[in-house]
């Protein structure tokens, strides 16, 4: 990643027993300082597991209002199988990447009145922090891609 440039990024977890229905209701990624999502569809934002059931029937399964931060609705009517989870979606990488580099995956519970949009929601049921990762230099004759 390149300070300053757009770059994808992909948060990955495995669920190794499957999460009965009704016990989540939404995933939560929390960013490092200064990250910002730069999703402006939910289209950017790609699942990389078929068997994740996601809530489309409230409009958009991803919510993008905050910048820091992606909320995926999950359908809490069906159950989380286990398996291995990705997301991939655009961020502009800050400057300088912050000292507390890490990013939090939030298993949250449901509830009718929409997605947690912090890791300390009442909703939160737990957090799991990734640690993130340092600029790249281009190596000699790199092309920036």
């Amino acid at each position: 990643a390149e300070a300053g440039q757009a770059s994808t990024v992909t948060i990955a977890f495995v669920v190794t027993q499957a999460i009965a229905a009704g016990r989540l209701g939404s995933l939560l990624i929390t960013f490092p300082q200064n990250f910002e999502h730069a999703v402006e569809k939910d289209t950017s934002v790609v699942s990389k597991n078929a068997n994740l059931s996601t809530d489309k029937a409230s409009g958009s399964w991803v919510d993008i209002s905050l910048v820091d931060r992606l909320s995926i609705r999950l359908d809490a009517t069906q159950e989380l199988p286990a398996g291995d989870y990705a997301f991939e979606f655009p961020v502009t990488v800050p400057e300088y990447i912050p000292a507390y580099n890490v990013w939090m995956v939030t298993f949250c519970g449901y509830s009718a009145a929409g997605v947690c949009q912090q890791h300390f929601s009442p909703l939160a049921l737990v957090t799991f922090p990734l640690a993130g990762f340092d600029l790249q230099p281009l190596g000699a004759g790199a092309l920036p891609g």
